[in-house]
């Protein structure tokens, strides 16, 4: 049995690029926390503006970092290749979109709908579903059709969704009303996820597989934080 070739021997640990990225992220983020839970609050606060410069500083300087050591915990260069830089943008929509508004749905069936968090698990099955019936979907058709144009076009349904979503949502707003535009999130959730990460680790070198898993889903959970805040 040929052995895997272990692609990080003799490679130094980037501590400088993981602390950078740990303080800058934790502050952009928490910066976005704050403003959420003080929506009064203005964008030039100092209490929320200070935290969001200071970690878009920070992450400047994990850039140059990142281009400037032998062994970097990111390669700054993968972010030029189309390919990879659009699957991180469509991780960033993903989040930012569905990922968001699945937390105010869930709010909305309980606190004002009125259902209690079973009923509201059971009927959230109506987006999440989608990912057991799709997944295997949508490998069998990779495999012919172009990833690209699959993940758009579901985007785009996901798209129509939202627009179904806002003109549904009402003070008087019942299950009923939200159930086609949570089909269709639930149809771009169940298809572009298996899409994404197998279209990001198309073109990357074996060592750079593990980087391309973690960006996309640093960028997803990072748009899901943006995407709460900018919805509430």
């Amino acid at each position: 049995m040929k052995e895997t070739p272990s692609y990080g021997k003799n490679h130094k640990i980037d501590l400088a690029g993981m602390a950078t990225s740990a303080v800058g992220l934790f502050a952009i983020i928490y910066g976005l926390i704050v403003k959420e839970s003080h929506p009064h609050w203005s964008w030039f606060d100092g209490r929320v503006s200070g935290l969001l410069i200071g970690g878009v500083i920070v992450m400047i300087i994990f850039v140059l970092i990142e281009v400037r050591v032998a062994d970097p915990m990111i390669d700054i260069q993968m972010f030029k290749r189309p390919h990879f830089l659009g699957t991180i943008i469509i991780a960033f929509a993903l989040g930012s979109g569905i990922y968001a508004y699945n937390a105010f749905l869930t709010a909305l069936m309980q606190n004002y709908i009125g259902y209690s968090a079973v009923q509201t698990g059971v009927r959230q099955l109506t987006i999440s579903g989608w990912s057991l019936i799709l997944g295997p979907v949508a490998g069998i058709l990779s495999s012919r059709f172009s990833k690209k144009w699959m993940i758009v076009g579901s985007m785009v349904i996901g798209g129509i969704g939202f627009f179904a979503m806002a003109y549904a949502i009402s003070p008087t707003v019942s299950f009923v009303e939200l159930w086609p535009g949570m089909v269709l999130m639930g149809i771009t959730n169940g298809m572009v996820n298996p899409l994404l990460n197998t279209a990001g680790m198309e073109g990357a070198l074996p060592q750079e597989m593990g980087m391309v898993s973690g960006l996309l889903n640093v960028f997803r959970q990072f748009g899901t934080t943006v995407g709460v805040v900018g919805l509430a």
